[in-house]
């Protein structure tokens, strides 16, 4: 054993939260899902307008882009989480 009590994985699970602007913007999908495995998007990820900005991300082209599991963390329950609501 070492003497971090933690993997260094998990460092990231608690108190990092990542929007998603602008993912849609990103190229290809091929890294997406092993992406949002890594950064264990069902608990750090949360949908980002980028409003008021002409470029903003459409919630639909996202929801398209994530697979069904991470539609409703992203879209609601890792905000109500972040911001205590």
């Amino acid at each position: 054993t070492t003497w971090v009590p933690t993997l260094p994985s998990e460092f990231f699970v608690e108190p990092v939260r990542c929007g998603t602007q602008p993912l849609a913007a990103a190229p290809g999908d091929e890294g997406l899902p092993a992406l949002l495995d890594c950064i264990r998007a069902g608990q750090t990820l949360f949908f980002a307008s980028h409003v008021p900005h002409w470029d903003s991300d459409e919630p639909k082209a996202l929801a398209k882009r994530l697979p069904a599991s991470l539609q409703e963390p992203v879209f609601r329950q890792t905000a109500l989480y972040t911001f205590r609501l």
